[in-house]
């Protein structure tokens, strides 16, 4: 069975390694990965040869996924039950060299071998693929995915027990702000360079041959003309007592059940959400509780591409979502709910500074006074533009690379 999963494996160009998680969008009957398939799409376009693989097992068949589609997902359960093995025999214990079998190094080896790539892109690649990767030779970019921090992932800790092996080669930053966090955080152990971000790059150029955003910026909510829009970003696992089971913060669904009446409300459930609860759950739920609202809404807002709806979007609300930094790049307020702040304003700080966001005390009164404040007001001056220069020159010299 692992056999037969290396033998499909082709020579590529260039390897997209993620997760289904990171297939947040639904496109012409196939699951999206916006910021992978949207650089596939571009390289594919300048006839650059590229194939994806889930490192974790899909549960989505190959034909039901955009892109040249490699599973592996016998071989990826087998190397889960050969490190759990492992670990059960010798034990979870500090280690300072490579070893290939014990780390699941192998396994990255043997689909790198296969597919011999010039180029890996991924979202948060394992330790086991970054230390494969180098091992050949082959430059490992970390597509950024999100806010940017010292847990987890981005972590000395996460590597610590390797010596700190397992970086990927350069970190694709999203703008200046999270360049100089990386800088100053991991600088040591990866490149950096900013590139924007793919998937809202093409909403912002809105290229009259781009079929997909052409389509979604059509295909946005029908709500009334009248009244302006505000978006409530919602999350997923949220144990926070203040918020309600579908992530709806309890202050904030008061204001929008007895005073929200005058804006359209646009609640966007998260797509990791909807996969772990399922849709037709929590339309539901939303249904039992805002009844026949005509101004709330929540099927397109939650299924339409993100920027699509930011470009129809006046204020946003939420707990401490990263579309935050989404909103400021369309010059977009954010109210930032949770009272957690001191990690609010690592996560955000950029955007507190120049007055893209506000941390806002999570009571009735105070959301409606925030939006009274701003709900009329301009859009922030934004440099939104500017990173799709930056883009189109990495596009280019990765392109110039693979020829």
């Amino acid at each position: 069975m692992r056999k037969s999963d290396l033998k499909q494996l082709n020579q590529l160009d260039v390897l997209f390694v993620c997760t289904d998680h990171d297939r947040g969008f639904f496109y012409n009957e196939k699951h999206f990965a916006q910021l992978i398939d949207t650089i596939n799409e571009d390289l594919i376009q300048n006839n650059i040869k590229t194939g994806t693989i889930s490192r974790l097992p899909s549960k989505y068949k190959p034909e039901n996924k955009y892109g040249n589609i490699y599973s592996i997902n016998n071989l990826l359960k087998y190397n889960y039950i050969l490190n759990k093995y492992s670990k059960f025999v010798y034990g979870d214990i500090s280690r300072t060299s490579i070893q290939p079998v014990e780390l699941g190094i192998d396994m990255w080896l043997r689909v790198i071998d296969r597919t011999k790539p010039k180029y890996i892109i991924s979202i948060e690649p394992t330790i086991e693929l970054c230390i494969a990767s180098k091992l050949r030779n082959i430059e490992i970019a970390e597509l950024q995915h999100g806010v940017l921090s010292s847990v987890n992932y981005y972590s000395e800790n996460f590597r610590a027990k390797y010596g700190q092996m397992g970086w990927p080669t350069l970190l694709l930053c999203w703008d200046i702000d999270s360049e100089n966090w990386a800088k100053k955080n991991i600088g040591k152990y990866v490149k950096t360079k900013v590139i924007g971000n793919p998937w809202v790059n093409r909403f912002i150029r809105q290229d009259v041959n781009d079929n997909l955003v052409i389509d979604e910026i059509t295909n946005l909510p029908d709500l009334k003309k009248d009244k302006k829009n505000i978006l409530v970003s919602l999350q997923y696992d949220l144990t926070d007592k203040y918020v309600n089971e579908v992530g709806i913060p309890y202050q904030l669904l008061d204001f929008i059940k007895k005073d929200g009446n005058e804006y359209n409300w646009l609640l966007r459930i998260h797509p990791v959400e909807i996969k772990k609860t399922g849709y037709k759950n929590l339309d539901q739920k939303l249904k039992n509780i805002f009844s026949n609202a005509s101004n709330i809404e929540w099927d397109k807002s939650s299924r339409s591409a993100l920027p699509a709806l930011l470009l129809n979007t006046d204020l946003h609300i939420t707990w401490n979502s990263a579309v935050t930094i989404e909103a400021s790049w369309f010059g977009i307020r954010t109210a930032l709910l949770s009272n957690d702040t001191s990690n609010i304003e690592k996560y955000f700080s950029a955007q507190l500074e120049n007055g893209y966001a506000s941390i806002i005390q999570n009571k009735s009164s105070a959301i409606g006074s925030w939006i009274s404040q701003y709900i009329s007001k301009p859009k922030v001056k934004n440099y939104r533009s500017s990173y799709y220069d930056s883009y189109k020159v990495y596009l280019n010299e990765l392109i110039h690379k693979l020829s």
